[in-house]
C-alpha cells in the first residue's frame, strides 16, 4: 500500500512567471504497474488565501507522456510543513492531462520520467551555429533534437550572452520551429537561466509560450538557425555523426 502523506527531501526544479518555486521529491518515487507515483510541492511567493504551499501527489504515465493528480495536501505553512488540509483527488475521477510544452507541468512530469537527473540533462549536446557582430551573444543548437513535425522542423536553440540582461538573465533555451519552405522561424518554451550555457537558475513560463512565425533577414542570426535545422533534417544519421564530428573540431579549433 503506498504511503501518499510522507515526504523525502525537496529539490527545487523550477521558479515559474509569478516567482512560485517548484519542487519535487525524487526519494518517495515509486513505479507500479508502469506508473510512476510522486510528489509535487508549490511554495507560494505572493499567496492569495491562507494557504501558503501544497503538495499534490501525481501518477504519471511516461509512455504517453500524461498524468493524473492522486492526492492534494494544503499546507498554512511554506514549505509543506505543519498538519495538511488533505483531499483524495481519485473521487473526481478526472481523465488523463496531457503536460503542455514548456510548462512547469511538462517539467514536473520530465524529472518523473528521467528519474533523479539534472535538468540540463533534457537537452543534448550544443554545437555553435553563429555569433552576433558585435561579440554580445553565441547562438547555438542541439542537432539531435531536429526532427520533423506537422509542417516544420523542430529543434532546441541555446542563447549565450556575454553580459546580463536587464532581467539578470544569461542564457536562454528554447524550442524553435522552422518552416523551411517559406524560412520562417518560431520559439515555444523558453527558459531563462541567470548562467551560461543553461547553467544557474531557471524560470520558465506558467503555459506555453508559442512567437508569431518570423521571417529572419538573410544572413542573419536567426536565418542560420533555419538553414542548419533545415539542412540537418535532410541527412542520414550517418551523415550528422560525421558533420557533427567535424563540426567539434572547428569550434575547439576557436577556443
Amino acid at each position: 500500500m503506498l504511503s501518499i502523506n510522507s515526504y523525502g527531501e525537496w529539490i527545487e526544479f523550477v521558479t515559474d512567471a509569478n516567482k512560485n518555486i517548484h519542487y519535487v521529491d525524487f526519494e518517495e518515487m515509486n513505479k507500479i504497474d508502469g506508473y510512476i507515483y510522486y510528489w509535487e510541492m508549490t511554495n507560494y511567493a505572493n499567496p492569495t488565501d491562507r494557504l501558503l504551499s501544497i503538495a499534490t501527489y501525481h501518477k504519471a504515465d511516461c509512455d504517453s507522456y500524461r498524468y493524473k493528480d492522486v492526492s492534494f495536501n494544503g499546507y498554512t505553512q511554506e514549505m509543506a510543513q505543519g498538519k495538511p488540509e488533505t483531499m483524495d483527488l481519485t473521487i473526481l475521477d478526472k481523465d488523463w492531462t496531457y503536460a503542455v510544452a514548456g510548462s512547469v507541468a511538462d517539467y514536473s512530469l520530465k524529472l518523473a520520467c528521467q528519474g533523479d537527473t539534472s535538468i540540463e540533462d533534457s537537452y543534448g549536446e550544443w554545437y555553435e551555429v553563429t555569433s552576433h557582430v558585435d561579440g554580445t551573444a553565441i547562438f547555438y543548437m542541439d542537432p539531435d533534437s531536429v526532427k520533423e513535425e506537422d509542417g516544420y522542423i523542430s529543434f532546441w536553440t541555446l542563447i549565450d550572452y556575454a553580459e546580463d540582461s536587464s532581467d539578470n538573465i544569461r542564457s536562454q533555451i528554447s524550442r524553435s520551429h522552422a518552416n523551411c519552405e517559406e524560412g520562417k522561424l518560431r520559439s515555444e518554451s523558453v527558459y531563462d537561466y541567470t548562467g551560461n550555457m543553461g547553467e544557474g537558475d531557471i524560470t520558465i513560463p506558467d503555459e506555453l509560450t508559442l512567437s508569431e512565425w518570423i521571417k529572419p533577414p538573410e544572413g542573419s542570426n536567426y536565418a542560420y538557425y533555419i538553414l542548419f535545422g533545415c539542412g540537418i533534417n535532410k541527412l542520414s544519421n550517418e551523415e550528422l555523426e560525421a558533420i557533427k564530428i567535424e563540426w567539434k573540431t572547428e569550434m575547439e579549433e576557436t577556443l
